[in-house]
């Protein structure tokens, strides 16, 4: 992205064809605990159970901040929302990686040299509004001490360039007056000025300031060139990112691209439930339920002749009100499934599923605002093994002066779409029936338990990408799977909780009717296991240190 390439396509570095790249999110925002994620009050807390704070950061200092290119490091970074939680106060100040001294000023800016654009994430700046109004996640600074202002003067010192989310010239106008009144106009000037620098420094290498002027036309028809050789390109991308992990009896091959596989695809039932916004201050909603087929049957009929469920016409379950327009919402007997004498000539069931998606998929909090377990099985979960912590590492100071215990012992999960799994062995079991395959596409964003299914089913493909339709190219057997799986697929919940937040690779995975071991770097392709130079180069030890 960040060199531009002469007509040779020779690496001429920084130039006119560049794009700045903004690396995300330093120093890593993946230990928070319990699984919780920033963007929420509950995941504030990044913890390192095992030390292994500087494990995090390989990917910025041995990858993004050395690259092979003639640009040599990305141009831009943007903080991580998390505290980075210890006892003894070793990773600096209880504040959000945008406001931390130790993050910025003494580890990015110091100690690994960083020249270019610091971004906070977006909305750290912003006060609490009882109202639900905005959006905040000032973590470490939410007291009345503060101020959007102050919180900006605050980052500007320790090394920010700029504040995410933030249009206001007025509020960093303040933020320098606030600097000048607390260390001098002196310092003040230098930190204003080394921003200035910083940002502007990413115009300069790419030209922009010499010559800033665009055309609109020019730059939109670019933007929006789609031409057909384009779009196969970006779907062949996506079809070397999809994961084949099961395959008994090689009922997934190669086949012709002008014979096409008859296939039943159930449509997708998903139950009314309630889920959390994506703000803490904003309520929890209904979602109501819905019925339709996973990808459109344009798509779909690309790949095969497909044969799909009836939903009546006229729906019966309560009326949505929600929107502008009055909508009618599906109930489970206005859908009717196949049967065996549908689908008797198919070639297989083709289910493509949705992973277990929790109510409070980021902040980990029931509507109570209590904690639970965020949870990656469809069926309820409860917490009260030997590896769940009864007390929470981080939490919140107390006015009585005691640590907040965030421990979710005891406690269920809360997955809205447990009836997915319910439609997977369904579908199986009525595949079995007629003597046919069941194939399952499942779209995840990051590891899930599959034991509840695995064995009920003949094939399983994985798709991270979001693309559904590249995943049926695999099936189809138009393009051959090659993808390796970046995580581990753990082999149930217990093992998940056994797993420290900040440790990498370090679980029991899941090994399947097959006797394969759905481990870091596995894969299968028509052949079988893959074990190329890719799988030789992965499956090295775990990185604990950076070697810069």
């Amino acid at each position: 992205m960040q060199s531009t390439y002469d007509e040779n396509g020779e690496d001429q570095g920084w130039g006119t064809g560049s794009v700045v790249a903004m690396v995300k999110h330093w120093p890593a925002e993946g230990p928070g605990e319990g699984g919780r994620e920033a963007h929420q009050d509950g995941g504030k807390y990044a913890v390192y159970p095992n030390d292994n704070f500087e494990a995090c950061m390989i990917p910025f200092v041995d990858g993004a901040f050395k690259l092979d290119g003639k640009t040599g490091c990305t141009g831009a970074v943007m903080t991580s929302y998390t505290i980075a939680w210890s006892e003894d106060g070793k990773y600096g100040e209880p504040v959000g990686s945008g406001f931390s001294e130790y993050k910025v000023k003494e580890l990015l800016r110091d100690r690994y040299g960083f020249e270019g654009d610091a971004c906070t994430d977006w909305s750290v700046l912003r006060d609490v509004y009882e109202d639900g109004s905005k959006s905040y996640r000032c973590w470490g600074l939410e007291g009345s001490d503060w101020n959007p202002a102050k919180r900006a003067a605050k980052a500007v010192a320790v090394g920010v360039d700029q504040m995410g989310g933030c249009n206001e010239p007025d509020q960093l106008m303040s933020a320098y007056e606030d600097q000048v009144a607390s260390v001098g106009e002196s310092e003040a000037d230098a930190n204003f000025r080394a921003v200035a620098k910083r940002l502007l420094l990413g115009y300069f290498n790419t030209g922009l300031f010499e010559d800033p002027y665009v055309d609109p036309n020019v730059a939109k028809k670019t933007v929006d060139l789609a031409d057909e050789a384009i779009e196969a390109e970006a779907l062949a991308m996506q079809v070397k990112g999809i994961v084949m992990l099961k395959n008994h009896g090689n009922v997934i091959k190669a086949g012709a691209e002008d014979s096409k596989l008859k296939a039943y695809v159930p449509m997708r039932f998903i139950k009314a439930f309630r889920q959390s916004g994506t703000m803490d201050t904003a309520p929890w909603t209904d979602t109501p339920a819905s019925c339709s087929l996973p990808l459109s049957e344009g798509i779909l009929s690309q790949y095969f002749d497909v044969v799909t469920d009836t939903l009546a016409e006229e729906l019966t379950g309560p009326v949505d009100e929600s929107g502008d327009v009055p909508m009618a919402t599906p109930a489970l007997e206005d859908l009717t499934r196949c049967t065996v004498d549908d689908i008797k000539d198919c070639d297989l069931v083709l289910v493509c599923a949705a992973a277990p998606f929790n109510a409070s998929a980021r902040g980990g909090k029931s509507e109570e605002g209590t904690f639970v377990p965020l949870s990656v099985q469809y069926r309820p979960y409860t917490a009260d093994n030997e590896h769940v912590r009864q007390v929470s590492l981080a939490g919140d100071l107390l006015e009585d002066g005691t640590r907040e215990n965030r421990s979710y012992y005891g406690r269920t999960s809360q997955v809205t779409n447990e009836y997915q799994l319910d439609q997977i062995l369904e579908a199986a079991a009525l595949a079995k029936e007629v003597g046919i395959p069941c194939v399952v596409v499942l779209d995840i964003m990051q590891p899930m338990c599959v034991h509840e299914f695995e064995d009920q089913v003949d094939a399983i493909v994985v798709s991270m990408s979001g693309s559904t339709e590249a995943a049926c190219r695999i099936v189809a057997g138009l393009d051959e799977p090659s993808g390796l799986l970046p995580m581990q697929m753990p082999k149930d919940m217990l093992d998940v909780e056994a797993s420290p937040e900040d440790t990498s690779r370090d679980m029991t995975c899941y090994t399947d009717a097959d006797g394969n071991t759905y481990d870091f770097a596995f894969g299968l392709n028509w052949s079988g296991v893959i074990d190329d130079d890719r799988v030789t180069a992965y499956k090295v030890p775990v990185l604990t240190k950076p070697e810069w």
